[in-house]
């Protein structure tokens, strides 16, 4: 009777630890945090405390640059063993034009010991910024980059054809204040042989085409010799919001009439 009894006991027992740890299985949490790492910065360099460490496997660093004037600086995510010696994880080239603040993230994957914020090369614009972490995991580096930090890949949903006479000049793609204009592709033919002459694809420097262009996303010149079909692909550039707007123009000197087809989107900044 006893050692049945012992025996029922013991098998209560193991029924229960069974059951607590089924009751425990895939119970997780995500830990997060939050802090201002940078208020009205603006001198050539500065450097943050290191953050808290909560195990945090995802980070996030959000900045804004300002002021009264063209600036330029460079942001920088850096983890560390020892505190001592630092590594990049993370960086990007952030500009602001007058009245114009530019803000974007910075983000970097991976669990370090110790992580910081940098600012380097700061010309004198205003830089605030904010570091948020997660314990839940992403990848090492993001699935894009580009000079301002991580991006994911553009997708060009926007289709323009048109025209452009000799000597005249277009405005293509009109601008929006708060947007980019990427553009993908551009197909160009002539309807005749060309003369020598320039063909350019650009960004005017202020508000309305007819003014000296100052950034270039395409510019060939033509000759006698000048296929009539000419694609170029593969991401042809980017045109930035300025101080009015991101504006597409076009203009030619070729002494023949040019036909245009252009893949692009406007993209929220």
């Amino acid at each position: 009777m006893k050692k049945s009894l012992k025996v029922a006991l013991l098998a209560l027992i193991a029924s229960a630890v069974i059951l607590l740890t089924a009751q425990n299985a895939g119970n997780t949490g995500t830990a997060t945090y939050a802090t201002t790492v940078f208020t009205n910065v603006s001198t050539a360099s500065a450097t943050s405390a290191v953050f808290r460490n909560i195990g945090q496997s995802a980070h996030y660093l959000t900045y804004c640059m300002g002021g009264i004037g063209n600036f330029t600086a460079t942001m920088f995510l850096e983890e560390s063993f020892d505190a001592v010696t630092w590594v990049t994880i993370g960086s990007a080239n952030i500009s602001s034009q007058t009245l114009l603040a530019q803000c974007s993230v910075l983000q970097a994957g991976g669990y370090y010991q110790n992580v910081r914020a940098r600012i380097a090369n700061n010309s004198g614009g205003t830089i605030n910024a904010w570091y948020q972490a997660t314990s839940g995991p992403i990848s090492f580096a993001p699935s894009g980059m580009n000079t301002t930090g991580a991006s994911a890949p553009i997708t060009c949903d926007q289709q323009i054809t048109g025209t452009l006479a000799s000597g005249a000049i277009t405005q293509i793609v009109a601008g929006v204040l708060t947007q980019y204009i990427a553009v993908c592709s551009i197909t160009v033919s002539l309807d005749g042989a060309a003369g020598a002459g320039i063909v350019e694809f650009y960004e005017p420097p202020s508000l309305g085409c007819n003014t000296i262009p100052t950034t270039s996303i395409l510019a060939f010149d033509t000759t006698a010799n000048t296929p009539q079909l000419s694609t170029f692909g593969s991401g042809v550039g980017t045109i930035a919001k300025g101080i009015v707007s991101a504006q597409l123009c076009g203009n030619q000197t070729t002494g023949v009439t040019l036909r245009y087809s252009i893949s692009y989107a406007q993209i929220q900044s």
